[in-house]
């Protein structure tokens, strides 16, 4: 499982971790997506995790967005259509437990 930051460049990171994992013989398929503006950064990151393949988790109790309307949309309109799993930090957490 690989945590990462959306930043300025989504696609420049996912494909940066993409190379960093196949250069070190390392697999990873999931990325779990948390941080600044859930309908923005966090949307563009998961979308192109999504398109390389990854299984895309979003928190949506560890994101935040400028605005109620935003909020939803990020996490009950939009993120159903590249997210695979929405979860809170607890659900992940449980998941996480019972995996290992």
């Amino acid at each position: 499982m690989t945590f990462l930051s959306p930043s300025i460049g989504a696609q420049a990171d996912l494909r940066i971790l993409t190379w960093t994992i196949s250069s070190n013989n390392m697999a990873s398929s999931r990325i779990i997506c948390i941080g600044l503006l859930a309908n923005t950064c966090i949307e563009a990151t998961a979308r192109f995790g999504m398109e390389l393949g990854y299984h895309v988790t979003l928190l949506k109790d560890a994101t935040a967005a400028l605005s109620e309307e935003a909020m939803h949309a990020a996490h009950y309109i939009d993120g159903p259509t590249y997210a695979h799993e929405i979860l809170t930090t607890a659900e992940l957490r449980e998941a996480l437990a019972c995996a290992t």
